[in-house]
Order: structure tokens, then sequence, then C-alpha cells
């Protein structure tokens, strides 16, 4: 739960076993926003090697850890932020969200800023005692996957008398499964309640759920062209029959049967590719409004190889569902076109 008054935030949160966990060697990396690196150095100075992009970023990142300010870190720099953390008897922490995103932190839930007050609770012994202790929020960490309070073992063993947990990656040998080795140690250590988390299969699930949205936005797109197409050779049906007087009084004038045929494909076709080229433009335009926006962190590109497939495929259809009606429409006797009545 969230109160906050016009003096200050105070935010209320249950310590949990993330809250034990120092990520001295989390932080202490050179973490750096991919935007930040591109808008601010790779763009800009235009590398073309690669011994000169790793001289380049060797700099850059020193600047922004040691000298660039941040908003997120109340416009202060990311060691002045982890040295105010790992201070003696200090009370900031850091909050770390677990969230996969390069627009700061979330606006659907209370998430806390830089310089906010925080009121941890915790019982050691469910609810009969309830020791609490205020801390500042020195700054806000983008921690993908790890999400909750990160602090120093001595803040935690000083004011709650927890002994922190400890934290670190393992890499798996070629071939073996990182699934089966997560649950492995989580078995064989399960006294001491070691947690694990199998990154690539949980990153592999957001990409299969990610591809399935989009598989499933594809057949929507799909279905309507379908519909579209078919509409267009139930219009091409209505015209023959609703045009059939025009299309004797064009017989008996002397317009051949190709002539009669050439005319209905070329007005079907008419129809069709101006329906094509709106949708296409209108396609191109939303998709270079997206990558433009800002922290879309993707390029404008358009892919003419597949627009020209899928606007010859759309039109091969749209010809094939209006090619029946138009030689049925070629092939009306004169005299029968001219005795029809509705």
């Amino acid at each position: 739960r969230l109160r906050r008054n016009p003096q200050r935030r105070e935010d209320k949160c249950q310590i949990g076993e993330r809250v034990g966990t120092t990520a001295r060697q989390r932080l202490n990396e050179e973490v750096v926003n991919v935007q930040t690196v591109k808008y601010e150095d790779v763009y800009v100075k235009g590398y073309e090697t690669v011994p000169g992009l790793s001289a380049g970023l060797g700099e850059y990142f020193p600047f922004y850890n040691e000298e660039r300010q941040h908003q997120s870190l109340g416009y202060q720099t990311p060691a002045e932020v982890w040295n105010a953390v790992t201070a003696d008897n200090s009370t900031n922490v850091v909050w770390s969200l677990s969230l996969v995103n390069n627009r700061g932190p979330p606006t659907a839930a209370p998430t806390p800023e830089a310089s906010d007050l925080l009121q941890l609770y915790w019982s050691p012994d469910n609810g009969k005692t309830i020791v609490t202790k205020e801390v500042t929020v020195a700054g806000v960490l983008n921690g993908v996957f790890f999400g909750g309070i990160v602090g120093t073992s001595q803040f935690l063993q000083q004011s709650f008398g927890i002994v922190a947990g400890q934290f670190g990656f393992v890499k798996v040998t070629p071939g073996t499964d990182p699934t089966a080795v997560s649950n492995t140690l989580k078995r064989d250590f399960a006294r001491v309640g070691m947690q694990t988390i199998a990154i690539a299969p949980l990153i592999s699930d957001f990409i299969q759920i990610g591809q399935s949205f989009l598989g499933i936005f594809e057949a929507f797109l799909a279905l309507g062209l379908v519909v579209g197409i078919a509409g267009l050779g139930i219009i091409s049906i209505r015209s023959v029959v609703e045009r059939r007087k025009e299309i004797g009084v064009l017989r008996a004038l002397g317009f051949r049967k190709g002539m009669i045929l050439a005319a209905f494909l070329l007005e079907n076709s008419y129809v069709a590719l101006l329906g094509i080229i709106i949708g296409i433009i209108l396609g191109i335009d939303l998709g270079y409004a997206i990558a433009t926006s800002p922290g879309s962190g993707v390029s404008f590109v358009i892919p003419w190889v597949s627009l020209l497939e899928i606007i010859g495929f759309s039109y091969g259809l749209a010809v094939l569902t209006t090619v029946s009606s138009s030689r049925r429409a070629a092939r009306i006797p004169p005299a029968e076109a001219l005795r029809y009545t509705e």
C-alpha cells in the first residue's frame, strides 16, 4: 500500500527475501541504458572500426558512471548513489524494477522516486512483533528480472537482525539444459532457501509469447485481406448483373468480347490497386510514427521486397476473383442483354 501526505512520500513495503540481496557486484558493473549509449555516443561519433568503438565506449562508460548526472537518481551520478548506499551506517537503498523496458519506471503502480522515503516493515514471528525502519531511495535501477530493494548486508543486520543472502550468476556448459540445472540447484540447496531462475528459458518464453501475439495479429490482417478481396469479387458480380443492358448496347455498337473483358478487368484492377496503395501508405506512415517515437529503440526500414510480394499476391488474388464475372460479362449475347429487364 502507498501512504502519502503533502510534505513527503512514504511507501510501505514488506521486506522479502530480495531485501537481503547484496547487489554490490551487480551495481558495480557498467550497466548503461542502450538508448543512452546510442544517442549520446555511438550515433554522435559514428565509429567506423571495432577498435575505435571499443576505445570510445571505454571512455564513455566511466563518464556515464562517474560524471553524468541522472534524473532518475535525483541528478546524481551512479557512483555518488552507490557510495551513499554503501557508506557506513547508511539508510539509503536502491529501488530495483523487475521490468524489461527502456522508458523509465511504470506508471500503472506506485513507484518511488529518488529522495523518496520508504517505511520498511518486517515481522520475525508472523505478526506478533513488528520491526520498522525508514530508508531513503537513493536511486531507481532497471533490474530487468530482479525486483526489490538493494541495500547492504550491514544495514539489514543492524536494522532487522537479518543475515543477507548471496546473489550470483551460474553459466552452464554447452549442451546442458539450464532448467534442469536450476531445478537441481534448488533441490540440493532447499535447506538454505536457494531460489534459482533460468534466464535463457525465461527470455525464450517472453519471445515466444511476443511471437504468438504477432502471429495472431498477422492472422487477423490476413483475414481482413481475404474479406476485402472477396468483397471485391462480389461487387464485380453485382456490376455485371446491374449493367447487362449497357453491355448489350456496347456489343451492339461493335465492342468485341475481348474489349468488354478488358474493360471490366481494368475497372476491377483500378479498385484493387487503389486499395492496396492506400493500405501500404497508411502502413508505412504508422511504422514511421512508431519507429520515430521517443524511446522506441527501433530503426525505420521499408521492406521493399516484402511489400512487392504482398502487392503481387493481393493484386493477383483480386484479379482471380473478378476474372469469372468479367468473362461472363464478355459472353453475354447483345440481343439477350438488350431484352433484359430488372
